[in-house]
C-alpha cells in the first residue's frame, strides 16, 4: 500500500467556526450534510469544526454519524478499504493538545481476511454503549445491518484500534473511543478525517455529524451534592 497522504479540505463559512452559547444541559450537534465528497484511492479527506463561546465544560457523550455512498463511476465501493477518525484539538489553537477516537479501521480485517469486509455503502451512527463494535459488523449480532448489496448501516461501538490500516486485525487492543473526547472543554477544533486505504473501487463522503450529549448526574448524586453541601455549611456554621 501506498504511503497515504492527507489532504485538507476548505470549508464554507458556515462550517468552520461555531459559536455556541448554550445551557449547562443542552446538546450540541455540528457536521454537515449532502457533500457529494469523492474519497479518493489512498489518500485521507477531512472535514472540521471549531467550536467557540460553549461554557459548559463537560463532560458528554459523544455520538458520531456519517454516510459514505459508492461512486457509481469508479465502480462501486469496498467498505473494508476505509479508515476514519474524529479528533479533538483543545483551545488554544493552534496547538497539540489533540485526542483521537478511531471510528472504523479497515472494518473485518483480520489475518485471513485481508482486504476487510466487502459493501457498497456506510450508513452509520458510533457511539461508546452501543451493543456491538463495528469492526466485527457481519458477524456481531445487535446494532448494524447488513443491505442485500452488503451496505452497513445502524448504531454500534466505535473501532477503537488506534494501529496502522495497513496492520490492523481484529485482535488488536480497542482503546480509542469516543468519550474520552467528551471529558473536556468541548472548545476547540474538531476534525472529521476519513481515507480510501487501497487502490480501486471509490466512494464518496455524503455526511458527518457530532453530536455532543451533557453527562446529567443522577438523582442519587445530586442527593449526594446537596447533602455534602448542607454538612459542609452546618460545620461552617458551628465554627462561628
Amino acid at each position: 500500500m501506498k504511503n497515504s497522504v492527507l489532504r485538507t479540505l476548505i470549508l464554507t463559512a458556515v462550517g468552520v467556526s461555531c459559536v455556541f452559547r448554550v445551557s449547562a444541559q443542552e446538546t450540541i450537534s455540528f457536521g454537515e450534510a449532502n457533500l457529494n465528497q469523492v474519497i479518493p484511492d489512498e489518500e485521507f479527506i477531512e472535514r472540521f469544526t471549531i467550536l467557540s463561546g460553549i461554557t459548559n465544560n463537560g463532560p458528554y457523550t459523544v455520538e458520531v454519524s456519517f454516510k459514505v455512498v459508492p461512486d457509481d463511476a469508479a465502480g462501486g465501493m469496498w467498505n473494508g478499504d476505509y479508515s476514519a477518525y474524529l479528533i479533538h484539538t483543545a483551545e488554544p489553537l493552534p496547538g497539540t493538545n489533540s485526542l483521537t477516537a478511531v471510528l472504523i479501521n479497515r472494518v473485518g480485517r483480520d489475518t485471513n481476511l485481508l482486504s476487510g469486509y466487502d459493501g457498497n455503502g456506510i450508513d452509520i451512527t458510533l457511539r461508546d454503549d452501543g451493543l456491538s463494535n463495528v469492526h466485527t459488523y457481519q458477524f456481531t449480532l445487535g446494532g448494524f445491518v447488513v443491505g442485500t448489496n452488503g451496505a452497513v448501516s445502524g448504531t454500534g461501538i466505535p473501532d477503537g484500534r488506534l494501529v496502522s490500516p495497513s496492520t490492523v486485525v481484529t485482535s488488536d487492543p480497542v482503546t480509542n473511543l469516543l468519550n474520552a473526547l467528551g471529558e473536556r472543554d468541548p472548545n476547540g477544533k474538531w476534525q472529521f478525517k476519513i481515507g480510501d486505504m487501497e487502490a480501486g473501487f471509490q466512494g464518496k463522503l455524503d455526511s458527518w455529524n457530532v453530536k455532543l450529549t451533557p453527562v446529567i448526574p443522577e438523582p442519587s448524586t445530586w442527593a449526594l451534592l446537596v447533602l455534602g453541601a448542607g454538612t459542609l455549611a452546618f460545620a461552617l456554621r458551628r465554627k462561628k
